[in-house]
């Protein structure tokens, strides 16, 4: 088999079984069955060839983090690291911000403005219910800042901080990119 692996891996020519799979839909537990939506596409690949997949991932990760291809504050998919460990560095930057190294603004536009933004692409795909934290992270920050109270209208500590609701920056951002096509 590892002669298999060799081969495909200097001649870059998998076999064609490998590359085909059927499409199987398995049905969810108490769902209708009448629906489309009650099934679950599956494709069974060959086992051998998960395996060299694998083997694959092993060895571009091996390779990229030997040469420090990836950034610092990658915490996905890798070994030994968690997506808490951006939790805990959002968690250090705001509390040095208040000992005042930097303003509260300051750190919520390089912190978390920052996420959020790079992160806009998928906001209109994403669920009310996954929206909604962020709304009240931006909201929240934007209220500590200002010193506004729970009763405030959402929009005044906006305006005071000069910063766009997120519906609006998405759509902001997406004209400025449209623009530059």
């Amino acid at each position: 088999m590892l002669q298999l692996f060799k081969k495909i891996w200097f001649n870059g020519n998998m076999p064609p079984s490998w590359l085909h799979s059927t499409v199987v839909s398995i049905a969810k537990p108490n769902q209708p069955s009448h629906l489309p939506s009650s099934y679950r596409p599956i494709s069974p690949t060959s086992n051998v060839c998960k395996l060299f997949e694998k083997m694959v991932v092993c060895h571009l990760n091996g390779f990229l983090e030997y040469h420090n291809i990836l950034n610092i504050s990658q915490s996905g998919f890798l070994q030994r690291h968690k997506t808490t460990d951006h939790i805990l560095r959002l968690h250090d930057a705001i509390h040095k911000s208040l000992a005042g190294k930097c303003s509260l603004l300051t750190g919520y536009r390089s912190l978390v403005r920052s996420v959020i933004e790079y992160g806009m692409g998928a906001y209109f795909f994403a669920s009310p219910s996954l929206l909604k934290p962020l709304h009240k992270i931006q909201n929240d920050a934007l209220r500590l800042r200002t010193g506004a109270v729970a009763s405030t209208p959402v929009l005044c500590p906006h305006h005071a901080c000069d910063e766009m609701p997120l519906h609006i920056k998405h759509k902001f951002l997406c004209l400025k990119f449209k623009a530059h096509l």
